[in-house]
């Protein structure tokens, strides 16, 4: 569950996203929260999305952002494009932990296309690109939880809103990426 939006070409997102072994055993829950502000991974904003998403679910876990701040990279340094040529906007790869003491630790990369271009591959495609470059860097090679923040394709004809992102989920095991999604769009709408 996220919250995004552009503005003036800033990308600014927050949410989290979960874990769980048992739909129906909160216990089972492990949450990674993230706030992303223009340029980079910031602390979590004020938000009302985080609280509710736990009230639906009923759990009470601390809300701080999980990013390790310090962690952050550029993760294509010779170019801001992603493999196969598509200029990005403050390309950032980070590490990222759980709000609960025990949980995997992750990675969370965000693809912003310069220009509000739009991607012909779809999110996943490109997402999956991009993290198996990820994985070959020096303290991102063995993360259990990948975030991938995507804006990639524009919206549909009658919106309020001219874009679509994700947060694509994947677990990675025994060297696969296995998404996370649901079977529909994990999307947000952003303006």
């Amino acid at each position: 569950m996220f919250d995004g939006d552009i503005r003036n070409d800033r990308l600014v997102f927050s949410g989290a996203a979960l874990i769980f072994l048992e739909e129906d055993d909160p216990s089972t829950f492990v949450p990674y929260h993230f706030a992303f502000d223009g340029t980079a991974f910031t602390q979590l904003p004020d938000t009302v999305s985080i609280a509710e998403f736990q009230e639906i679910h009923d759990v009470d876990f601390p809300i701080s952002s999980g990013v390790d701040l310090e962690s952050c990279v550029q993760p294509r340094p010779d170019t801001i494009a992603t493999q196969d040529g598509i200029s990005l906007i403050f390309p950032t790869l980070c590490r990222i932990n759980s709000s609960v003491d025990g949980g995997a630790s992750g990675i969370i990369g965000v693809i912003l296309p310069v220009d509000n271009k739009s991607l012909e591959l779809d999110g996943d495609a490109i997402c999956r690109t991009e993290v198996a470059h990820w994985l070959t860097l020096d303290g991102f090679a063995d993360p259990a939880v990948v975030l991938c923040a995507i804006v990639d394709q524009p919206y549909r004809q009658g919106s309020m809103s001219r874009f679509w992102m994700d947060v694509i989920f994947y677990r990675q095991h025994a060297g696969e990426l296995y998404n996370m999604r649901a079977d529909s769009r994990n999307f947000q709408r952003i303006n």
